[in-house]
């Protein structure tokens, strides 16, 4: 027996060409396969660029980025203007006009070339009270001008004693006149007559003043009372023609 078997040697068999499939129904020598395509897939979009969605029968339009608005380019707003209500240094708005107070007259009635300080003619003025707040004033000042009488009979300055009695009368009727003229809505008719009821209970108190504190006859406290009267009179009738004077009545 022969250590190895021989056995006749079969060539190699020639490369066989794949077959395609034919289509059902054709006959075997008229099919031709198809083709190869030519369509080249588009490349794929950059980093950061939008990605276009296609619609069937509409133009092609990119996404919109976050943050940015997707009709015309913006417009930046007009410079701010200042506006015609803007507060003005003193709270009121600067197109309507400052109220100004009511002036205080510098020369009163009955004493020439008195002048008031700058400091109370710049001060505001009441205006509209109560008409019977005109009596109220009158009061005030029979009480001011006794109190400053009461104070020039216990204090006695030499020379000017008896001045400074005709001044503080004056200016406590005056100023009632010209308030009850020009703060309240008192006529002049009214004013005049609260004048001269404040004017008789002045003179009235002063005679008895003259009586009890300084000693005086009959005819002494007449006459002083006399002279607080009319120093009443005079001058708050004065100031009542010179406040409605300053109003235009």
């Amino acid at each position: 027996m022969a250590p190895y078997a021989t056995y006749p040697q079969q060539p190699f068999a020639p490369p066989q060409t794949p077959q395609t499939q034919q289509p059902f129904g054709a006959p075997p020598s008229s099919y031709t396969p198809p083709a190869p395509s030519s369509y080249t897939p588009p490349p794929p979009p950059a980093y950061g660029a939008p990605y276009a969605q296609p619609t069937h029968g509409q133009p092609t339009y990119g996404q919109p980025t976050y943050g940015q608005p997707t009709y015309g380019t913006p417009v930046p707003p007009p410079p701010h203007a200042a506006s015609p209500h803007a507060a003005s240094p003193h709270g009121a708005p600067q197109h309507y006009a400052q109220p100004r107070p009511t002036p205080v007259p510098t020369h009163l009635p009955g004493l020439g070339s008195f002048t008031m300080p700058k400091s109370i003619t710049s001060m505001p003025q009441p205006s509209g009270l109560p008409a019977p707040l005109a009596f109220g004033l009158a009061l005030v000042a029979v009480v001011v001008a006794l109190i400053f009488d009461v104070v020039f009979l216990k204090v006695h300055i030499p020379g000017v004693g008896s001045y400074a009695w005709y001044l503080t009368t004056a200016l406590s009727f005056a100023g009632a006149g010209w308030g009850s003229a020009t703060w309240t809505r008192a006529s002049k008719m009214t004013a005049m007559t609260a004048m001269t009821i404040a004017a008789i209970l002045y003179g009235a108190a002063d005679l008895g003043l003259g009586f009890v504190l300084e000693g005086l006859s009959l005819s002494g406290a007449i006459m002083l009372g006399a002279q607080g009267l009319a120093i009443a009179c005079v001058c708050g009738f004065g100031a009542i023609y010179k406040g409605f004077a300053a109003k235009g009545d």
